[in-house]
This record gives C-alpha cells, structure tokens and sequence, in this order.
C-alpha cells in the first residue's frame, strides 16, 4: 500500500513484515537473556584486591582465614626473623559484581 503526496512516498508494512520483525526482536532478546543467565551462574574472572600489610616482629600478623592469600614476607634488615608480611582478597567476578571468596 503506498501514499504519494507531493513527492513523499509511504509505504505501510505488511502483517508478515511486522511478525519477521518480532521474531528477529524475540530472538534477540532470548539471546541475550540466556548470556545473562549464565553470566549470573559462572566465574567470569578472578583477582587479587587490594593489599594489606602486617608487622609480624614482636607483633600477631595475620591470622589464617579466607578469602586471604599471603602475597609477600619481608625482612627488612635482613636479620633471621621476618618482620612484614603481605595479604590480599581473592575475588571472582559474577554477573559484573565483585566478591571475596570464602571457602574453596
């Protein structure tokens, strides 16, 4: 069906251009909600955050427990007892969110 009205063409879509057009769009849409379904369900990555340090000479340090990793020990004067040490968070990326993680 078209309209001609001082060189403006109009052409109206028909039913079947309508339904190619919400089915390319519902394709779309399933598509991307299944990759949002999955990125909600999986590790997307990993890091260390950031880090912490701890006198250990004549000092606690750290105690043991997730989601920590030692990243470092110094002994700044090079004598036979360290005197620093290094931690930092483990973290995974879920769904764009960063989390520590707990127990492995």
């Amino acid at each position: 069906m078209s309209t001609q009205d001082s060189n403006i063409s109009v052409v109206a879509p028909t039913i079947e251009d309508v339904k190619r057009a919400i089915e390319e769009v519902t394709s779309l849409m399933d598509e991307r909600f299944a990759k949002l379904d999955a990125d909600g369900k999986y590790i997307q990555d990993i890091r260390l955050g950031s880090v912490e340090s701890a006198s250990v000479w004549k000092s606690y340090g750290f105690s043991d427990f997730p989601p920590y990793v030692i990243t470092g020990v110094i002994n700044h004067n090079s004598d036979k007892y360290i005197d620093s040490v290094y931690r930092r968070p483990l973290q995974k990326l879920v769904n764009g969110v960063w989390y520590n993680i707990g127990f492995i």
